[in-house]
């Protein structure tokens, strides 16, 4: 059985037939850090992946044993926060942001909850870019943070 973070269905217990044997065409997408899109078949309220293709191992994870640690404990909090079957995709999107380590982040400076953007800055100290500054308020804030600037309809 594998728990599976979606977009749509949030949290789901799958079953993935014989990922364990070495010739499975379900192991690498099945494995802990894999992002992977599958193919599922619903019966009586069960879910069995009939196919699966990995999209993204994070390597770059498995090779260094402080951050595969930190994305082990990421994957733990969000199996912790999120629910079973409540819509997910805000939750999968920040967990992607975490295990990816983009070289930067864009957001929206006007979005209040912005838990996203602060995550990556104290975590990975990914440099930030602030977007749809209008105001000189949020011009002064963006530059309180330390953060680059995309500027819309103002002049800096």
């Amino acid at each position: 059985l594998l728990t599976v973070l979606t977009q749509e269905l949030g949290k789901r217990t799958f079953r993935a037939r014989g990922v364990k044997s070495s010739r499975s065409r379900l192991k690498s997408a099945c494995q802990l850090l894999a992002y992977s899109e599958f193919t599922v078949l619903e019966t009586h309220d069960r879910y069995v992946i009939t196919e699966a293709v990995t999209q993204e191992m994070f390597p770059e994870l498995r090779q260094d044993i402080e951050l595969l640690s930190l994305a082990s404990y990421f994957v733990q909090l969000t199996d912790a926060v999120a629910q079973e079957g409540d819509e997910a995709a805000e939750l999968l999107s920040l967990l992607l942001n975490a295990l990816s380590r983009p070289d930067f982040v864009a957001y929206n400076i006007a979005d209040p909850r912005g838990y996203a953007p602060a995550v990556q800055r104290r975590v990975y100290r990914t440099p930030m870019a602030a977007w749809t500054v209008r105001t000189q308020e949020q011009l002064a804030l963006a530059k309180k943070r330390g953060d680059m600037v995309i500027f819309e309809k103002i002049r800096p």
